[in-house]
């Protein structure tokens, strides 16, 4: 008789890896964010159990419904990773809801907010405090598969 373990797999997400997750724009961090909208109001803003920013990014992903995700590593256990949600099935086209972030304010990369979005979300920089941007406005759309 062969004793058998199954385990169950987590899923991994490429827009979870490193490269696909903003902690920090222009060599700084990001300091605040914004939930604004593009063309849809979000739903639901929900924390998550997520604990790290991949794990965060993955909360994301496993809902069709996720535009973006902001994650703090210093937040309260709970409350490190919110995701927006949109009504069921309005979020089908890259880049049509806004995350806007700001950068600057003394943080470093990877100090302050870590974000990125879902299937349909875009990051936008709202304000650059150090006027790196052209404007104050660059928007990312982060690899989604």
């Amino acid at each position: 008789m062969t004793a058998t373990e199954t385990r169950a797999l987590a899923t991994a997400y490429a827009a979870c890896r490193a490269e696909n997750i903003a902690g920090g724009v222009n060599n700084e961090g990001i300091w605040e964010v914004h939930i604004s909208s593009g063309n849809a109001d979000p739903a639901n803003v929900p924390y998550t159990s997520a604990s790290t920013a991949t794990e965060c990014c993955t909360s994301c992903f496993e809902n069709t419904d996720c535009a973006s995700y902001v994650y703090q590593e210093i937040a309260p256990k709970g409350q490190q990773c919110l995701i927006v949600l949109l009504n069921p099935g309005t979020c089908k086209a890259p880049g049509s809801y806004g995350l806007g972030v700001n950068t600057g304010g003394g943080y470093k990369p990877g100090e302050g907010y870590t974000v990125g979005n879902g299937y349909c979300g875009v990051v936008t920089g709202v304000n650059d405090v150090w006027g790196d941007w052209q404007e104050g406005r660059e928007s990312w759309v982060f690899c989604n598969t």
